[in-house]
């Protein structure tokens, strides 16, 4: 991308209008994200050797401000993940290939704006269910009727187990659309063997 940027014909510079079609944007397109998966393979040893887990550790201890016991086993569990990011680089499981996590920020539109979004749904929708299912005698002026029976008495408990039934139909509805929708935009056919801990997971 660099060398086909430096001839003057392809320079932005170099241009006046939209000289280039619908297929050679694409393939410029694709041809940058090579040269960034290029890029950034090169520099994966490099920041990996920089890493050092146990002065992550002092500094979180320091800025904690802990000591004593809480200080050694902060310092324990780095020294575990220490030993895990160490067979990590042995068996190179940081550079098999997957979504590049500083452009695409896969597991941040997933786990954060996605799944928080359904969260939010789920929640409206059943406690519109749930207030309907209780208030229902009530909207309907059928109350007097209903709960003066022993049967109407324990018409709760009824309403408590159609309530989670529901919630669960109306969940499983909700998440099994979107997550269908989100797989069927975004294909992870050849991905799905990635170990998560690979470096291009990393967003920042």
């Amino acid at each position: 991308v660099l060398e086909l940027f430096k001839d003057d014909e392809y320079s932005p510079q170099g241009y006046k209008g939209d000289i280039y079609n619908e297929e050679e944007k694409k393939f410029i397109s694709e041809l940058s994200i090579v040269e960034i998966y290029h890029q950034s393979i090169k520099n994966i040893d490099e920041r990996y050797s920089t890493i050092d887990t146990m002065t992550i550790a002092e500094s979180a201890i320091n800025s904690a401000g802990l000591s004593g016991k809480a200080a050694d086993n902060l310092r324990n569990e780095y020294k575990k993940l220490g030993d895990r990011f160490e067979k990590l680089k042995e068996n190179g499981e940081h550079k098999n290939l997957f979504f590049l996590g500083e452009i695409y920020r896969m597991h941040s539109f997933l786990f954060k704006t996605l799944f928080k979004n359904i969260i939010f749904q789920i929640m409206i929708i059943v406690v519109l269910i749930t207030a309907y299912l209780v208030n229902y005698e009530f909207e309907n002026s059928t109350h007097h009727l209903a709960y003066s029976s022993k049967r109407g008495r324990k018409i709760i408990m009824d309403k408590l187990f159609a309530s989670i039934i529901s919630s669960i139909i109306v969940t499983t509805i909700i998440m099994g659309v979107t997550l269908l929708a989100y797989f069927i935009f975004f294909d992870y056919s050849g991905l799905w063997n990635v170990p998560i801990s690979t470096s291009f997971n990393w967003e920042y």
